[in-house]
């Protein structure tokens, strides 16, 4: 005795019994490729007009972050038409420090050291702050002054970056081997390159050994040939070393930008 043939409509009413296991796989499938093109097209994501980056032994408290991102929205634009200005701060924790910070200068540190001293200055420590801010022993300040008094003039919110140059020596020069800064300084551009930004503005460039530039814009390039290095020099007799040894694509002194390939000046 034969079984009864199935006809066309058992087939149509028992569809979801057989194929149950596709339509999930299907579903599946499906899900994944949505959520894959929403995270790739940023969709229901309000992208920044500007980025902003934070480098610290701790993370900033997300209240702090988000007053920062708010400080600096008020003076941006709208640049890519989404009707807000966004803002993000992008927050980079590290624990390591200079272990030599019992000397001035060491080709081994990242930054200059007034040793023994804590940091004083001229200037209002606490800003409304709890706590007043605590540097010791401190540190030399962006605009070369090498004591714990920093006045209201001096750039005492920045930190002169040590790329193996003894100020307080002649100026004698430490670049073999490569200073730890420089390298550290390579993966910072590397990393910003990977987003898909057009270029550096790189402020007070002349305040940074040109031999730095020589070494780390090259190999920027290598990875990025397209991406674009601005120098700000106001050193005339400066000009033709950063563009032809610093290997910057162009200068600007608020007053003119100049590019070696159009100003017979600067051409070698």
């Amino acid at each position: 005795m034969t079984a009864p043939e199935k006809g066309r409509w058992y087939w149509v009413r028992n569809w979801l019994h057989y194929h149950w296991v596709y339509l999930v796989i299907a579903a599946v499938v499906l899900w994944v490729g949505i959520s894959w093109l929403a995270n790739a097209l940023h969709w229901g994501e309000t992208l920044p007009d500007y980025q902003i980056a934070y480098v610290g032994k701790s993370a900033l408290p997300e209240d702090t972050a988000h007053a920062i991102e708010a400080a600096f929205a008020q003076y941006g634009e709208d640049l890519n038409g989404d009707g807000t200005v966004c803002v993000r701060l992008r927050q980079y924790v590290s624990d390591t420090e200079d272990v030599e910070i019992n000397l001035a200068f060491s080709p081994n540190n990242n930054f200059y050291y007034i040793p023994g001293t804590k940091l004083e200055g001229n200037i209002d420590l606490h800003r409304g702050a709890a706590e007043p801010y605590i540097e010791f022993p401190a540190k030399a300040t962006g605009n070369d002054r090498f004591d714990a008094w920093p006045g209201i003039n001096d750039w005492y919110e920045t930190v002169k970056l040590n790329y193996g140059v003894d100020y307080m020596n002649g100026r004698s020069t430490h670049f073999d081997p490569i200073p730890d800064t420089w390298n550290k300084m390579l993966d910072i551009l590397l990393f910003w390159a990977s987003k898909g930004i057009d270029g550096f503005r790189c402020d007070m460039a002349e305040m940074v050994p040109v031999e730095f530039w020589g070494w780390v814009i090259p190999q920027v390039k290598a990875q990025y040939p397209n991406l674009i290095f601005i120098a700000e020099v106001y050193n005339p007799a400066e000009y033709r070393n950063y563009l032809f040894n610093g290997k910057f694509d162009y200068l600007y002194d608020k007053v003119g930008l100049y590019v070696p390939d159009v100003c017979p000046a600067f051409s070698e």
